[in-house]
């Protein structure tokens, strides 16, 4: 298991970092689900669902409650942007 160095929030539309705040990736995000959604579409004629995932190695994410105390970061995600 990777050594978590910050602790990211989200609420489903802004992800908070310990110093800055971000809603494009988020955004980006759901725009290439919707994308490879549609792409799938239009190859086979079918719905097929599509999850969006957002991978941040060494990130914490937390719903806004806290981590547990084994858990605390030691550093910013900032070079994860």
């Amino acid at each position: 298991m990777q050594k978590v160095s910050a602790t990211v929030k989200s609420n489903g539309e802004l992800l908070e970092f310990p110093d800055w705040r971000d809603a494009k990736m988020l955004d980006q995000t759901r725009a290439q689900a919707r994308w490879l959604s549609d792409y799938l579409y239009g190859k086979t004629g079918e719905r097929v669902p599509v999850q969006a995932v957002l991978e941040m190695p060494r990130c914490g994410f937390t719903n806004g409650r806290r981590l547990p105390s084994n858990k605390k970061p030691s550093a910013s995600c900032r070079d994860e942007r």
